[in-house]
């Protein structure tokens, strides 16, 4: 008897970093009914990656489809020659979008322009090229004289499996309940992020100096960084599992985005605004056009002039349930429509794949 049953096309995913990093987890996490997926690491030092290559190239068949994760830009071009595949690059951001953040100065600018070379040739090496909004396609068009047909804008989501199942709490996580339940105060809020200019971290500490009997404040970052002279309420926390940011975040009543005017936040979408939607928590934000192409001010509480007070005044606002359960449910409600990972899983195959 003849098997009718097309066999399922294969997706590789090619990354110098882990599988579960930022958006390359948010695809390869999502199980699909028309493709197989799986990953491959591959070294970022130049003659292991065509070692790589070279071995993988004997391996995958020709109509098998390679998409080079974020941050291994560098891949795509070597990927297109070795390969002779169809090579997707999923950026997400330009590399040299990492240094803005930072910021520029004389002992930055090298590696910048070293990213905005690799940024240049691995978008124009790639067949089909992802981007994190729609303000950063143009940005990418017109900056970096791509091609519009080959941008395509596919949201940075998160893989929700991380954040599933049920476990015990860690000791940390009891630490950190038994420290909120002292302070004994009204509200929880939770900053997720760098400690950076673009974050607002030092709008946010001002902040939770004058909210200092009204809010505990915790500060949840990858360890890259530490604040001095940190006030009471204040408590940092670093290097956490996903099960126990999740829990983090049912502790917190509200989140933090990024509360600064850095240029970039007109053309970048953070992390965090995906997981307080998937969470349901209330979010406030700087209002710019990034954040702006998936929230509005129904589905979070948008800071117009970025400011201590207004910042406060914002804080203040939700101080009570009711008024937070408005932004909760909307929030939730857009996270369901347009940003999970259903969603953007199936607009990466309606439009990269094809």
């Amino acid at each position: 008897m003849v098997n009718r049953h097309k066999t399922p096309q294969e997706i590789i995913f090619l990354s110098f970093v882990e599988a579960n990093y930022s958006r390359t987890s948010t695809l390869l996490g999502f199980q699909s009914k028309n493709y197989v997926k799986s990953f491959k690491a591959i070294s970022p030092k130049f003659q292991f990656m065509i070692r790589d290559l070279l071995i993988l190239r004997g391996k995958i068949k020709r109509d098998a489809i390679v998409v080079i994760g974020s941050p291994s830009h560098k891949t795509t071009l070597f990927a297109r020659i070795v390969l002779k595949n169809k090579v997707v690059l999923d950026a997400g951001w330009p590399l040299s979008d990492g240094v803005i953040s930072r910021g520029l100065n004389t002992r930055t600018m090298p590696k910048f322009l070293k990213s905005l070379l690799i940024d240049f040739v691995s978008f124009h090496a790639a067949e089909k090229l992802l981007v994190e909004s729609r303000a950063q396609a143009k940005r990418v068009h017109r900056f970096f004289l791509v091609p519009k047909r080959k941008i395509i804008v596919s949201l940075t989501g998160l893989n929700e499996e991380a954040f599933q199942g049920i476990t015990e709490s860690s000791e940390l996580i009891n630490n950190l309940r038994v420290r909120v339940s002292s302070l004994n105060l009204p509200l929880t809020i939770l900053f997720r992020g760098k400690l950076n200019n673009e974050s607002g971290i030092e709008l946010i500490m001002t902040a939770a100096n004058l909210l200092s009997n009204e809010a505990t404040f915790l500060i949840l970052s990858g360890g890259e960084g530490k604040l001095f002279n940190k006030p009471a309420n204040c408590i940092e926390v670093s290097n956490v599992t996903n099960k126990e940011m999740r829990e983090i975040y049912q502790i917190s009543d509200i989140v933090i985005g990024q509360v600064s005017n850095h240029p970039r936040l007109g053309y970048t979408i953070p992390h965090k605004a995906f997981e307080a939607a998937y969470f349901s928590k209330c979010y406030i934000t700087a209002k710019s056009s990034g954040v702006g192409e998936i929230f509005d001010s129904n589905s979070a509480v948008m800071i117009e002039n970025v400011c201590t007070e207004t910042l406060v005044a914002a804080i203040r606002s939700l101080k009570y349930s009711c008024r937070r359960l408005k932004y909760e449910k909307n929030i939730s409600q857009v996270y369901s429509q347009q940003l999970c990972q259903n969603v953007i899983n199936s607009n990466f195959e309606s439009l990269a794949l094809k």
